[in-house]
C-alpha cells in the first residue's frame, strides 16, 4: 500500500488502516465461517483498502494516491504550489517595496504576475496538472492570500472578486 503512492513526502498507509486490514481480513474470515484469517482473505482486505483510497485520495493532478487529502483536504501538490506562491507573493514585496507600499497590488495585476512567474518556475510546472491545466489556480493564489492574511502579511481591501493587495 506504501507502494501506491508517490515516492516523496506523501503518506500513503497510516497505521490505522493497516490496522483496519487486520480487521477487514478478520472479518471476510469470518464470512467464510472460519476461526483463521488466510492469505485470500488479507487479499480481499487489500484489495478493499485500495480501491476505497482509489476513490478517496487519487490526488487529480497527480493521479496519484495522497493520503493529506484525507486528513487536510488539501493534496501535497496543492499544498506546495500554494507555498510557492506564498514565497512569490513575500519576493514580491521585498523586490518592489517602493512600488507597492503605498498603492498595493490589484488583485488582476497580481494574479498575471504570479501565473508568469509560476510558468517560468520548474518546481512549479512539475507540480503542475500533466493534462495541460494551469501551473497555479485561481483558488491556490487565494489561499496562499488567505495564508498571507492570517499571518498579517497582507490585507485585502475592496470588492472580493477584485479586491487590493497591500503588504502590511
Amino acid at each position: 500500500m506504501r507502494n501506491m503512492g508517490n515516492s516523496k513526502k506523501t503518506i500513503t498507509a497510516t497505521p490505522r488502516q493497516l490496522e483496519s486490514m487486520i480487521r477487514i481480513s478478520e472479518s471476510v474470515a469470518k464470512m467464510r465461517l472460519s476461526d483463521t484469517v488466510e492469505k485470500r482473505d488479507v487479499e480481499e482486505a487489500v484489495r478493499l483498502i485500495k480501491t476505497a483510497m482509489q476513490q478517496s485520495a487519487t490526488d487529480p493532478t497527480t493521479g496519484e494516491i495522497d493520503m493529506d487529502i484525507i486528513a487536510t483536504g488539501i493534496s501535497t501538490s496543492t499544498s506546495e504550489k500554494v507555498k510557492l506562491v506564498i514565497d512569490l507573493v513575500k519576493k514580491i514585496q521585498t523586490d518592489f517595496k517602493d512600488r507597492v507600499r503605498k498603492t498595493g497590488i490589484p488583485y488582476f495585476n497580481l494574479w498575471e504576475f504570479v501565473q508568469r512567474k509560476m510558468s517560468e518556475n520548474p518546481d512549479a510546472r512539475k507540480l503542475a496538472n500533466e493534462k495541460g491545466g494551469p501551473v497555479v489556480t485561481e483558488a491556490e493564489l487565494r489561499d496562499a492570500l488567505r495564508q498571507l492574511e492570517d499571518d498579517n502579511y497582507v490585507a485585502l481591501f475592496g470588492s472580493n472578486k477584485n479586491p487590493t493587495v497591500r503588504f502590511v
